[in-house]
Formats: structure tokens, sequence, C-alpha cells
């Protein structure tokens, strides 16, 4: 398209209902909850959305990774928020099967794996299980039995 004919959109309507390829982007409609309302947004480093769309992983400054389910449109929706890097995780990605998450941290110059896994609940609604897989550099090379006892999981729509 020629963009000297182009129109910038505001119409959030139109913003709202737009689908993209891929959702990487920190600024984005579906993911307005996500940002802490008592800080300024740039805590938010890099985010991944799964192929099904219905999975939200996210990094910030603090070296946190966060677990929530897609979009996350308010600030109260469940999260699960797992500090694992040494300082900021600058890159977190969803490999293309959604079984595996991988988190780059920044200055501390690692590369952690997590492993997700559908869980049933006795309700027979689908969770979801995100527990460290590798770690990196920054810490011990075999995982602890803490990182192997403690499931992390978010409850499915």
């Amino acid at each position: 398209s020629d963009l000297k004919l182009s129109r910038q959109t505001q119409d959030t309507q139109v913003i709202s209902r737009q689908e993209f390829q891929t959702h990487t982007c920190v600024f984005e409609w579906g993911l307005l909850g996500l940002r802490n309302p008592d800080f300024d947004g740039a805590e938010v480093t890099a985010v991944c959305v799964d192929i099904d769309k219905g999975l939200l992983v996210a990094g910030d400054c603090y070296g946190n990774v966060t677990l929530a389910r897609y979009p996350m449109l308010k600030t109260t929706n469940e999260r699960i928020v797992i500090k694992r890097h040494a300082n900021e995780c600058s890159n977190i990605r969803i490999n293309c099967t959604s079984t595996r998450v991988f988190s780059l941290g920044g200055r501390d110059k690692s590369v952690l794996q997590w492993k997700l896994e559908p869980l049933k609940t006795r309700k027979g609604r689908k969770r979801t299980s995100l527990r460290p897989e590798l770690k990196g550099p920054s810490a011990t090379a075999q995982p602890t039995k803490e990182d192997v006892m403690v499931k992390y999981s978010i409850e499915g729509q």
C-alpha cells in the first residue's frame, strides 16, 4: 500500500479487533491488564502469546516471568509471577507447539527453558503448569528439589 494515501486509525473499536500474525509487542490492546497501574508501563520488556491465542507469557525489568490467559484486559486478571532472572528479562518466546517457553536474561546472560504442561482440574477444566526445565549459567545446573516439587499453574477458560 502507498503510505502517502494512508491515514492513522484512532478508532478504538477498529484497533481492538485488529488481528496480527504474532503477538510480541509490549503495547497491545490485549495486554491492557498486564501493566501495573502504579508504574509507567515500561516495566514490561517482552511478551509472547501462544499460537492458539489463549496463553500469554511476559518478562519484565525486575527479572520476573509472568504466565496468564490472553487477552489480559484487567489488572485484576489471574496471573502467576515467577522471579527467576537476576535482573531484567530481555526477551521471551513460546515455541510453536506451546510446550516450552524460553526466557532470556539481560545482564545475567541466562537462557531459561520452561516446560508448559496442560493439566486437568477436578472439575475437568484445563489448567497450564509452568515449571523450570533447564537453568541458565546464572543458576545451578540441576533443578533443585523446590523447582521439581513446586508447580505454577493458572486456571484455564
